[in-house]
């Protein structure tokens, strides 16, 4: 317990002492927990009450971006370090038709629209240490269809007009895109850079990797709009072009797309670089090309060529960055470390009840989803502070889980055999993590 305790004192200053005690009791209890993670499942591993966790999950004052940058800035954040914002969309299936936020939305497990809840959720990304913290979540929430109405009206015949451009007509301002992904995406992203220029005086990241989905120009100029360059995947089918090399006329303006690019038959000039594992061969080819995409600047591309040595037949993968400067390893690495996010989503699912909670009331929902996030942050933190206290080079958080499973165990057989009386501590940690260990197959 205490080294719980001693990575929420970071949170002294957000939380009041009464919310903090609480926050201890059900964090413990969450890694004690070997069931579903619900509000019942956690009063039942804590020294509180069930009406005490009913009103922690009722607050509407619990800030958890600020919570989660908090534990953030005093165990992770290094100056030193290149750090990645990555985002991405978390699908989770609810029956009934209370839950808030209840609507259809694409799961890609399912490959179909499910009655679900989606969270966008916003992580910074450690290059080294090749972790994902979650920062932000905000729920996607469906506006309601409007009632089409029954009245039918007459449409009047639009009047013909000439061919051309209208005289007088002025170009009118790119419009950003409709759809609710981007407008909470924005939200997230002016959040994340006005919460890290308040506590660390600076904004760290220079770069955001986002799903093929969200490599367009909407997005593209998204990133632009906060100072950061984005690096996302095209469809394999994408019209790529070479810029215009040919003499102009004299008047006009400049033709832009130049030869379009054959994917499967690239120049050997624009070759970086090639491995071969696992009976693949991969070769990378890295240009300066134009995207029907994104119209407005060009963009550093990297195509990757993947050769089955066995079958001969070959496939590939279009990344770009709007970096024209990054080198194709470093997007390759970068757009690679975005799946870590996809890991906090399996945590979140797995183990700290993101697939489990059975509220349905906006505040509740709210908190039991970022609480979710929290504890992934938290179990970080900790496996750290395990590694160091037990000597040894992996910790996983099933390992976590099945050390205060144990404890917890161990301290309610003892409490059993003194009758009532508070359990002596015969066992020390080590004693315990032992146990635990071994246990561990059988948890």
């Amino acid at each position: 317990m205490c080294l719980i305790n001693n990575i929420l004192l970071a949170l002294v200053g957000e939380l009041s002492s009464t919310k903090l005690k609480v926050l201890s009791q059900i964090c413990k209890s969450i890694l004690t927990c070997s069931n579903k993670i619900t509000m019942l499942e956690i009063s039942r591993y804590t020294e509180v009450a069930y009406r005490t966790v009913q009103r922690f999950f009722s607050l509407k004052d619990i800030v958890w971006e600020k919570l989660n940058l908090c534990l953030f800035k005093r165990f992770v954040w290094n100056k030193d370090k290149v750090f990645l914002i990555a985002a991405d969309e978390v699908v989770e299936k609810k029956s009934g038709k209370k839950t808030f936020g209840l609507s259809h939305f694409f799961s890609n497990i399912e490959k179909q629209a499910i009655p679900a809840i989606s969270f966008m959720n916003m992580s910074l990304v450690d290059v080294i240490q090749r972790k994902s913290y979650p920062m932000i979540t905000k729920q996607l929430v469906k506006p309601e269809k409007e009632k089409k109405t029954t009245n039918v009206t007459e449409k009047e015949p639009k009047a013909k007009r000439s061919k051309g451009r209208p005289k007088g007509s002025k170009n009118k301002p790119k419009e950003s895109s409709t759809d609710i992904q981007y407008t909470i995406l924005e939200t997230l992203l002016k959040t994340l850079k006005e919460l890290l220029i308040a506590n660390l005086n600076l904004f760290p990241c220079l770069y955001l990797t986002l799903d093929g989905y969200f490599g367009n120009q909407h997005y593209m100029r998204l990133a632009k709009k906060y100072s950061v360059d984005l690096i996302s995947k095209l469809k394999c089918n994408s019209a790529l072009f070479f810029a215009w090399e040919g003499k102009t006329k004299g008047r006009g303006h400049p033709p832009k797309y130049g030869e379009k690019v054959n994917v499967k038959n690239l120049h050997s000039k624009y070759h970086k670089a090639s491995k071969i594992e696992d009976k693949f061969q991969y070769d990378f080819y890295q240009m300066h090309l134009w995207s029907k995409n994104y119209t407005e600047a060009m963009l550093n591309v990297v195509v990757i060529i993947c050769k089955n040595l066995k079958t001969k037949s070959t496939s590939h993968c279009i990344l770009f960055s709007t970096d024209l400067e990054l080198s194709h390893d470093k997007i390759v690495e970068y757009y690679g470390l975005r799946f870590q996010i996809e890991f906090n989503f399996r945590d979140a699912k797995q183990y700290f009840g993101l697939a489990d909670f059975k509220n349905y009331k906006e505040v509740q929902v709210t908190n039991a989803v970022n609480l979710a996030f929290f504890m992934c942050n938290f179990s970080y933190i900790l496996t750290k502070d395990f590694k160091e206290l037990f000597n040894v080079e992996v910790v996983s958080i099933l390992d976590l889980k099945t050390y205060y499973r144990t404890e917890f165990i161990a301290k309610a057989t003892l409490e059993l055999k003194n009758k009532g009386k508070k359990a002596l501590h015969f066992l020390n940690p080590f004693q315990i993590f032992t146990i635990a260990k071994n246990q561990a197959v059988n948890f």
